[in-house]
C-alpha cells in the first residue's frame, strides 16, 4: 500500500514542523544538564554557528598539515577541546576541586579540565550530551501550560 494511502487512512498522522523546530536561543546559550553526581553544565547544541566558527578559525592555520596528512589526531583533539570549552560548555554549578574549593566557570577552567586524561568521561559527556536535538527544541504551547 503507498504511505499516501495510509495518511488517508489515518495509519499515520501529518506532523507538524514545529515538532523539530529548535529554540535558537537555547542552542547558543545552552540549557541546563544535570549529571547524576551531582555536578549541572549548561550546554550548547554541538552544530551551533558559534561553535563553527570559532572551531573554523582555530583549523585554519593548521589546513595545510591537514591536508598533508601531517597534523595528528591529538592535536586536532585539543583544537576541538578548546572550541568546546569556550562555544558548547558555557557554564556550570556545583564543580569543585580535590579540596573541596569551587572551581568558578570560565572557557579557560573548562578548557583545563578537558585537557586532562583523567576527566575524558567530564569531555565526553559535555559531548554527547550537546548532540541531544531534543534538548533543544522549542516548547510547545502544551509544554509551556505545565511549567
Amino acid at each position: 500500500m503507498e504511505i499516501g494511502k495510509l495518511f488517508k487512512k489515518g495509519v499515520f498522522k501529518m506532523a507538524k514542523l514545529s515538532a523539530i523546530a529548535v529554540d535558537t536561543q537555547k542552542v547558543v546559550g545552552g540549557v541546563w544538564v544535570e549529571h547524576y553526581l551531582g555536578y549541572s553544565f549548561k550546554i550548547a547544541r554541538m552544530d551551533n554557528a558559534e561553535y563553527i566558527k570559532y572551531l573554523k578559525t582555530l583549523i585554519e592555520p593548521h589546513l595545510k598539515e591537514m591536508r598533508a596528512g601531517s597534523f595528528d589526531a591529538e592535536k586536532r583533539l585539543d583544537l576541538t577541546k578548546q572550541a568546546a570549552a569556550k562555544c558548547i560548555l558555557v557554564g556550570w554549578k556545583n564543580v569543585e576541586d580535590e579540596a573541596g574549593k569551587p572551581i568558578p566557570y570560565s572557557p579557560e577552567n573548562a578548557l583545563e579540565l578537558f585537557r586532562k586524561p583523567e576527566l575524558v568521561d567530564l569531555y565526553d559527556f559535555i559531548i554527547n550530551e550537546s548532540t541531544s536535538a531534543a534538548r533543544y527544541r522549542q516548547e510547545t504551547k502544551k509544554e509551556s501550560i505545565k511549567n
